[in-house]
């Protein structure tokens, strides 16, 4: 697949349309969210026995399927991308998320907010803290070589987040409804807790960057809402 014409002709695509002489529109269909129990993503035939062998599977199949079938702009590469394993704590305290049980990871949810009386707890909020496993990492990568490097190239990048935007989570904190009230009831409470949240955000890119965890993200990598990264 990534060695096709078709492949290759997407890539060229996207890096045209990046250099502002794009000739088509460049098109993505996100099918991962579908939650319909009969959409071909939420029935692949997996046969591996292990999580960690189901988990691979899925996403060679799913790679597979959206090719052969889905066949929007999304491109094939010829390697797997490995995250490095880094854990992060949470802010000192944090909300209580309540979701039905047939309700799934992509389901409906409501939480109760970790600052229940904003000027009262805000002191509770403490910096997250950060460690990076790279002998879990590597143990992984060499698994993961073992398992079919001699077909696929296997390399470690660092990709931390979908988006730096901080509302979501000031709204964990503080409540959805109460994250708008602020803005009229307490304008310089919720300053407070941006400029927290912003100075944390800060520094955990910083720590990363220091630690030598971060990759350019100007490949096959899906970048904000909708796009590639191809540069």
């Amino acid at each position: 697949m990534a060695k096709s014409a078709e492949n290759i002709e997407r890539k060229r695509a996207w890096l045209s349309l990046d250099a502002g002489d794009g000739d088509r529109t460049m098109i993505l269909a996100e099918a991962d969210a579908i939650k319909d129990a009969n959409f071909p993503l939420n029935n692949l035939p997996i046969t591996c026995e292990s999580p960690f062998g189901r988990q691979i599977e899925r996403e060679l199949r799913a790679t597979i399927w959206k090719f052969e079938e889905l066949r929007d702009d999304r491109v094939v590469s010829p390697c797997w991308n490995l995250n490095w394993q880094v854990t992060v704590s949470n802010y000192g305290i944090d909300a209580v998320v309540h979701r039905p049980d047939e309700g799934g990871p992509m389901g409906a949810y409501r939480w109760d907010p970790a600052l229940r009386d904003f000027n009262r707890d805000f002191h509770l909020l403490k910096p997250r803290t950060y460690r990076v496993d790279r002998a879990a990492t590597w143990a992984s990568q060499e698994r993961l070589n073992n398992l079919f490097g001699d077909i696929l190239h296997v390399r470690i990048r660092g990709n931390f987040w979908w988006s730096m935007g901080l509302t979501m989570t000031a709204a964990r904190l503080v409540g959805m409804e109460n994250m708008m009230l602020m803005m009229y009831d307490n304008p310089d409470g919720l300053h407070r807790l941006m400029t927290f949240l912003r100075d944390d955000h800060l520094a955990y890119a910083e720590w990363l960057e220091r630690e030598g965890l971060l990759s350019l993200n100007n490949e096959n990598d899906y970048v904000g809402s909708g796009s590639c990264g191809y540069t």
